[in-house]
């Protein structure tokens, strides 16, 4: 797996009738560079992982990223999420993984790593994730083993609905205690990894939060985690199901038409760093660097702030 990025890459193109701008180019290039530095961990452990949703959508129908995504979403099976968790202070710099709640998203089951917090100019940061200002990264999504008894699994599910209702009457309390929040989510986590040690005699393994609220079971076969293999995309590969697997598990995280492109909303706004870019803008005005006099190399910035109508001196 590797990646390289010439300046051809970063002409602002029209995909699929989607405009993709330069800007968004380099926030994809930052997120595929967190990415290798992700999977240098993951192969000092031997971790297993995979795209999924979004970005095995986009390696299978498009050999790179959907042109109207900006995230790169990949799974993890328990045990190799706990490790990678447990060993995350290895990732090179400055990374910053972050689990349960957070300003960016509430609880999902799902952790994020980013390069950074928020916005940075550091020179050496800029050249590393391409003159990307913005924090840039992956979300995991952890997929744990489903009961093999049906009784086991009702009371599985059942435990998990309480503690996010539980969670949910926090969210929504006046009071709202984010420490209690985070009790909650840990709480939460400790019963979807309740089946970790039976995962022998598990012959599946699902994103429990899924599960739990809406009794559909978006399924991953322990059997499918010795076919992962590298899947084209952009400028070099990633980690993803062959074609007859990826189609299976799609078909079931995504929707069971899924060959057909559609512009479908997402679970933030689009472009995810649109607020970054706000705070970019302030941070150079503030600083007496007028947007309109940037460096070429940083130009982008001020075309992206035009096409998204902020404002700048």
């Amino acid at each position: 797996m590797n990646f390289s990025f010439d300046e051809k890459f970063f002409l602002p193109e029209e995909r699929d009738g989607f405009f993709v701008s330069e800007c968004m180019k380099r926030y994809w290039a930052a997120s595929l560079i967190c990415l290798l530095d992700f999977e240098e961990l993951c192969k000092k452990y031997s971790l297993r992982w995979t795209a999924a949703y979004g970005t095995l959508l986009g390696a299978v129908r498009h050999k790179g990223f959907i042109p109207w995504d900006d995230d790169i979403d990949v799974v993890m099976p328990r045990e190799d999420y706990d490790l990678f968790f447990d060993k995350k202070n290895e990732l090179p710099g400055n990374y910053v993984v972050d689990k349960y709640e957070s300003e960016r998203h509430s609880y999902g089951g799902m952790t994020v790593i980013n390069n950074h917090t928020g916005i940075s100019f550091d020179e050496a940061i800029l050249e590393k994730y391409c003159f990307c200002p913005f924090r840039a990264g992956i979300d995991i999504y952890v997929y744990d083993y489903i009961p093999a008894e049906k009784n086991e699994d009702d009371k599985w599910r059942l435990d998990i609905l309480k503690a996010l209702k539980e969670l949910q009457l926090t969210r929504n309390n006046e009071n709202d205690n984010m420490k209690k929040r985070f009790e909650i989510s840990s709480r939460c986590e400790e019963i979807s990894r309740r089946f970790v040690s039976k995962r022998d005699e598990s012959t599946e393994l699902c994103r429990f939060i899924t599960y739990a609220q809406w009794n559909s079971r978006p399924i991953l076969k322990k059997e499918w985690l010795s076919s992962i293999t590298d899947l084209p995309f952009e400028t070099g590969t990633v980690k993803g199901f062959p074609a007859d697997i990826s189609d299976e598990f799609l078909s079931c995280t995504v929707d069971k038409d899924w060959r057909t492109p559609r512009k479908t909303g997402s679970a933030h706004s689009y472009p995810l760093y649109r607020e970054d870019l706000k705070r970019s803008v302030c941070f150079l005005n503030n600083g007496g660097i007028s947007m309109k006099a940037l460096p070429p190399f940083l130009s982008f910035l001020r075309t992206e702030a035009d096409l998204y109508n902020i404002s700048y001196s």
